[in-house]
């Protein structure tokens, strides 16, 4: 992923964090990176591709993450140190992007849904693996 489209994914889960994905527009980021919605268009066609793209940059950062946390969870590293790890990364009063999305889920465009739905699988089958391992 490009620098700006990688800035333009990072800023998105900021926003879905504290508003949810249906509730951004692509005015939300052009505003913030001082560019036209064209230009945000030309990284990410529409807000779905937005969308599926931080979920798939999630997923692979949960699969990339996998062996040190599995290896973490066999010498005693509780599972749910994984799950606080994750919650205290984010900002006071944020909410985690992933469970904002799975809040919007009925909303999210049907491709979008099929992202999260693999994406909550990975998370699923990665804490099962971390409680598994401990």
């Amino acid at each position: 992923m490009s620098s700006t489209k990688s800035d333009i994914a990072m800023f998105a889960l900021k926003i879905i964090a504290s508003k949810t994905f249906s509730a951004f527009s692509y005015d939300d980021i052009a505003r913030e990176f001082h560019m036209t919605k064209a230009a945000v268009h030309y990284h990410f066609k529409s807000k779905e591709d937005l969308g599926i793209a931080i979920c798939d940059a999630f997923r692979d950062m949960l699969l990339e993450s996998q062996a040190q946390e599995l290896e973490a969870a066999r010498n005693g590293r509780h599972p749910w140190r994984w799950l606080e790890s994750m919650f205290t990364a984010l900002p006071y009063n944020a909410m985690c992007p992933i469970v904002s999305l799975q809040a919007d889920f009925d909303n999210l465009p049907e491709r979008m849904q099929q992202a999260l739905t693999d994406l909550t699988k990975v998370e699923l089958e990665h804490l099962r693996l971390l409680t598994q391992a401990y």
